[in-house]
């Protein structure tokens, strides 16, 4: 081999780890110029938060679901002559079907909604709504457990009702100061709509 083609091997060879290191700079530079992952951590942390507090708090929620009798007598629904005279009329003829007329018909509805056990003593937190004017109400723990159970005391205006059953070994949720909330502070409300395994919906206080 030349002693030119050994300079140009050398000087080749010279270049390339030069331009190596001048690359490893500018990513090391780049790698220490990068955002840190705080607002990652604080995020995860906030997510693990969450994912504890569901734990803790899952035990103590119920799925509560009631039956009560509801009376229809289809043919007072527009009263007899509603549709009399009208282009309605033969349409409507024996509307509801071949049913008596002003016979009453007994229908079993069926409906649910969640609660919250308050007390070791088998007391539990839901909404009026859930158990108005239900003739049973039954409450399945989140172990499985079933119980009927009787209503204390209920209240319309501020849609809140206190239902007991009778059970031992209960988890209990402990209640805080809704008096201490701020708006935007995050909560969580943990339930089992329309029947379905407990749910858990991440929001913030929107008012007071």
């Amino acid at each position: 081999m030349s002693k030119k083609m050994i300079k140009r091997l050398i000087f080749g060879l010279s270049l390339a780890l030069l331009l190596s290191g001048l690359f490893f700079c500018i990513d090391k530079d780049k790698a220490n110029s990068l955002p840190k992952n705080d607002k990652l951590t604080t995020a995860k942390s906030l997510g693990l938060a969450f994912v504890e507090v569901a734990k803790k708090v899952q035990p103590s929620v119920v799925n509560i679901t009631t039956e009560k009798t509801i009376t229809i007598k289809p043919w007072e629904r527009f009263g007899d002559d509603f549709f009399k005279g009208s282009p309605f009329e033969e349409f409507f003829k024996g509307f509801g079907g071949p049913r008596e007329k002003g016979k009453e018909y007994r229908h079993r509805q069926r409906s649910g909604g969640s609660g919250v056990i308050v007390d070791k003593e088998g007391y539990i937190l839901t909404n009026n709504h859930v158990i108005e004017g239900a003739d049973k109400v039954k409450v399945r723990l989140n172990d499985g457990r079933e119980f009927i159970a009787t209503v204390k005391g209920q209240d319309s205006r501020t849609d809140l009702a206190v239902l007991h059953i009778k059970a031992k070994d209960l988890p209990v949720a402990i209640l805080g100061d809704s008096d201490k909330l701020e708006v935007g502070e995050w909560a969580i409300a943990i339930g089992s709509p329309f029947g379905l395994e407990h749910t858990v919906t991440v929001g913030v206080i929107s008012a007071k």
